[in-house]
């Protein structure tokens, strides 16, 4: 057994920008493989930190910033809509990445895929690869050949494809090409997993976590129920250590990755609890949204105690009917009192997430939903509306587009809803968006 080599791949996109992003799939699984004996190594693509990148790249605001940029041509699927914008690949140069790879192959390779529109980037990275260590079988994993198995099994080069987590056909694939014999098996539930392998990444400026996996409602515009089938929680004490795992490694900023971050409001408490007896000066950060509706004063205060700068609600929207539609997860009044709390407890960096471009959805509503943010003291931030394949809101979406399937995945990218949207077209998306930057800028001022 040499070693196994994962990677998180490059990003092929319009646009791309380190939001606290990091392959946490990836990492409690070479976590899993590390436990069971076997000697992982990780390459990021994605790297801003290697040495070759320029200051503006390596510079930070906790720990977020802009990946290096190279324009690539622009792929057929894409180049045909006329989109006046340039294509690109993030992360590090080919060049660079060549010098880095090591000279002994590895016995297998495990790349991720997020993004079903950013398969481009895990198509090339296997190609780069292959190129380096023809003889290594490749597997690939993650969000996008859940979703799209049937296109990651025909378009990205890989020997082997994983939909969603399957330590059972990871185990076999391994034990087949290495001859060990390993137990994967044991991590079928959520609260068996191993704290994620941060020490792989190479001089991390953040880490990444999650408290749980899955989420206990039905958005029918989220993949949420399709990639986690069930809603789980490790316990409070185990994520403590995690956190406490990432002090230990010189780690200042923490992004939580939970879909449902404060559901079990007594679980977050002992959460947080534990988190202040820790002493660390940490930052926690809320990329993927919490839920204004379990927001009381307790929770408020002990958010604020324990080192959360960067809170982000999920609003979607102020108006009532289309909140019942998307399944009451959180309605106005609720997302007033969680500002009042928050800002009571004295925490001002709160941002809200709006949709923008939902089936039935007008622009009075979007500019409503603004106003109304603007008017809470809260940044609002749009979110442009993607449909997923396998989500309810999937078909409705592409009938309105005017798009038949097969649907190249490239098409599922969010930039492209003022291209198809009938509603929401390039200039009113544009208004939206100067009237989103006005209402930050004015609420900054007030700050």
């Amino acid at each position: 057994m040499k070693y196994i080599l994962i990677v998180n791949p490059w990003i092929y996109d319009f646009a791309a920008f380190d939001f606290w992003m990091k392959p946490l799939g990836l990492l409690y699984i070479a976590a899993m493989l590390k436990e069971n004996g076997i000697d992982v190594q990780l390459i990021d693509f994605l790297n801003r930190n290697h040495p070759s990148m320029p200051p503006r790249v390596r510079k930070s605001i906790y720990g977020k910033g802009h990946y290096l940029r190279i324009v690539v041509e622009t792929p057929p699927p894409l180049k045909k809509l006329n989109i006046n914008r340039r294509f690109a690949r993030y992360g590090i140069p080919k060049e660079t990445l060549q010098k880095e790879l090591p000279a002994e192959a590895p016995s297998l390779i495990l790349i991720t895929s997020t993004m079903t529109y950013w398969y481009m980037g895990t198509k090339e990275s296997i190609k780069f690869l292959r190129e380096a260590y023809p003889n290594t079988p490749i597997i690939v994993g993650g969000i996008y050949p859940t979703l799209c198995f049937e296109h990651a099994r025909h378009s990205v080069g890989a020997d082997y494809v994983i939909k969603g987590h399957n330590p059972h056909a990871l185990q076999e694939i391994i034990q087949k090409h290495t001859g060990l014999q390993i137990e994967l098996k044991q991590y079928k539930e959520f609260k068996e997993w191993p704290a994620p392998a941060i020490e792989l990444l190479p001089n991390p400026t953040y880490a990444v976590l999650t408290t749980t996996l899955g989420c206990p409602y039905r958005c029918p515009y989220c993949a949420s129920p399709i990639l986690h089938s069930r809603f789980e929680t490790k316990s409070a004490k185990k994520i403590v250590r995690e956190i406490e795992k990432m002090t230990h490694l010189g780690i200042r900023d923490v992004a939580f990755y939970d879909d449902a971050l404060l559901y079990n409001s007594n679980y977050m408490k002992e959460i947080l609890k534990g988190i202040l007896s820790l002493h660390a000066n940490l930052r926690f950060h809320t990329p993927n949204a919490i839920h204004a509706r379990f927001i009381d004063k307790e929770i408020a205060t002990l958010l604020k105690s324990a080192g959360f700068v960067s809170i982000y609600l999920g609003l979607e929207t102020a108006d009532f009917n289309r909140q019942k539609a998307l399944g009451g997860k959180v309605f106005s009044g609720e997302f007033s009192t969680a500002v009042k709390h928050l800002k009571a407890a004295g925490i001002t960096d709160i941002s809200a997430y709006i949709l923008v471009g939902l089936p039935g959805q007008t622009v009075d509503e979007v500019k409503r939903t603004i106003d109304f943010c603007h008017h809470q003291g809260v940044k609002p931030y749009l979110s442009e509306f993607s449909p997923i394949p396998g989500t309810p809101m999937w078909k409705p979406t592409i009938d309105i587009y005017g798009l038949k399937e097969p649907i190249d995945p490239l098409l599922h990218n969010n930039t492209l809803m003022p291209i198809f949207s009938p509603v929401f077209t390039q200039e009113v998306y544009k208004e939206l968006k100067e009237l989103q930057k006005q209402a930050a800028k004015e609420i900054k001022q007030i700050k």
